[in-house]
Formats: structure tokens, sequence, C-alpha cells
């Protein structure tokens, strides 16, 4: 317990002096307290009666028994607990200022509550982010809405907007660097780019049937898209930089056309299309 410097140092002198330590001091000079309360309430009650004390009363003991202080001393009857509380605070015991310490005491209590209040304790959506989820979802369900956790669930909702866009950008550059190749290096057009157009182009308009809230946001995704895929046509074709325009040649319907192949006409999509109506 940390005490005034003054008073630390005037208790642990008197504890010093009593070969006992400061928390035994503290103890024995309450339990003297409250032994001369008792004797004043009995001498009160029973004047008639002289009151011997044992040598318990007169030296209360103190001492520990399995980690815990434990102080001998005569019962208290008839006490009027408020008068005592009050004779404590106001009457030093032992040059203890009692006030102080009962300060000092509440106020270690409200320190220890700030730091237990500032340290939270981890819960499932740091330490097991997928049964976060699942005991979001059951609680949706159970209308708990007190027990959910509203800043994470917020973070993640707002999370999932962000990765929509990213989806919608991803599908868009790679859509645009297999039309940039196909346009500008006709000899090396092979099935697997002319699928990687057709599969792109689909999960695009898919993604943006799903989510048409998206659309307003197509034309910031596309010059997005367009560096990317720009970049991505570069490196795959060994092409150099000016080869390739500087803002994207295609508009959106174009893009996402199911038939738009630019550039010169290529019999790889004749073939394609006539094996499927077949």
């Amino acid at each position: 317990m940390n005490l005034p410097v003054q008073l630390q140092q005037d208790a642990e002198k008197w504890a010093s002096q009593q070969g006992i330590s400061l928390e035994q001091f503290i103890l024995q000079a309450v339990a003297e307290k409250v032994t001369a309360l008792n004797q004043q309430n009995t001498e009160i009650t029973a004047p008639v009666s002289p009151v011997v004390h044992s040598s318990t009363s007169q030296h209360p003991k103190v001492y520990r028994k399995e980690g815990i202080l434990v102080v001998e001393t005569e019962p208290i009857n008839n006490l009027d607990i408020n008068a005592f509380i009050d004779e404590v605070r106001t009457e030093p015991i032992n040059n203890l200022d009692i006030n102080a310490f009962i300060d000092e005491v509440r106020e270690e209590r409200i320190r220890e509550q700030i730091i237990q209040t500032a340290i939270p304790t981890p819960n499932l959506y740091e330490t097991d982010f997928y049964a976060w989820t699942q005991e979001q979802a059951s609680l949706l369900r159970q209308q708990q809405w007190s027990q959910l956790d509203l800043g994470n669930l917020i973070e993640e909702i707002e999370s999932l907007g962000k990765q929509q866009r990213q989806e919608l950008r991803n599908r868009l550059t790679v859509l645009i660097g297999h039309l940039l190749k196909w346009e500008y290096q006709p000899q090396r057009r092979s099935r697997s780019w002319l699928a990687t157009i057709r599969v792109h182009r689909r999960d695009t308009l898919e993604l943006l049937k799903d989510n048409p809230s998206l659309k307003p946001y197509l034309e910031d995704a596309l010059v997005l898209a367009y560096e990317n895929g720009r970049d991505l046509a570069m490196g795959e074709t060994d092409l150099p930089e000016q080869t390739f325009p500087q803002t994207c040649p295609y508009n959106l319907a174009e893009i996402l056309e199911d038939n738009f192949y630019p550039g010169e006409p290529s019999e790889l999509v004749n073939e394609w299309e006539g094996e499927n109506e077949s």
C-alpha cells in the first residue's frame, strides 16, 4: 500500500521498534483501539463489575496463518460501529494518522478500478475470428442486441464493402490486361487468353449483379484497373511501354460486352463459339 512519505516513515519506525511488519503494526494499532472501545463499553454497561483484561486484550496478538493476517482480541459487545469509525477517523493511534490512512486506501482502490477498466479483456474477435463470427450470428438470430460486439461488427461490415470494391478492381484488371494482350500481340493469342477474358468478364457481370450499388463506382474502378492492367500486359508481353495507350482505349460497355475482342478478328473466337453451339 502506498502511504504518504511522512506517514510511511513514522509507521515504519514504530513497527521496527516493536519488531513487526508495517502491515502487522497497522492491524495491531486498530486492534488496540477496538480493545479500548470494548473496555469503555463494558465499564458503561456493567460499572459494578470489575473488568479484568487478559494479556490478549492488553496486547492484541497479530500473526499470519495460511497467508492471512490474524488479530486475536476480545469480542466486541454492543459496539456502536458508526461511533467507532468516527472516533478512529478523528483520533490518531500510536502516531498513525488513521484519517489519512483511510483516504489512502480509498485512493488505492480507485486506482485499481481505473487500471482494470483501462485494460480490456481480450474477446473472441482477437483470439478466434471464426468463433467470433459464429457467436455474433447466433446473437443476431436471437435478437440479443445488448450482447453484440457492435464496434467490431461495424468495422467488419465496412470492410466487406471495401472488399467488394477491391474484387471489382481485380476482375477488371485481369480482363483489361488480357484485352490489351489480345489486341497488341495477336500472334500469341491462345485459347487460354480467350478463356481468361470470358471468365473474368462473366465474373465481373455477376459481381455487379449481386452488388448493384457498385455500379456508380465503375468509372473510378476502371481508371485504377487500367493502370494495373496495362502493367500486367507489359509484363507478360515484353512489349515497350509506349505500345499501350496512357488511358483506357475501351469503354465500360465494350469491356463487358460478351462478343468484344479488340484488334484483328480471330478464328479462335469463331471456333470457340462454334464448339459451344454444337
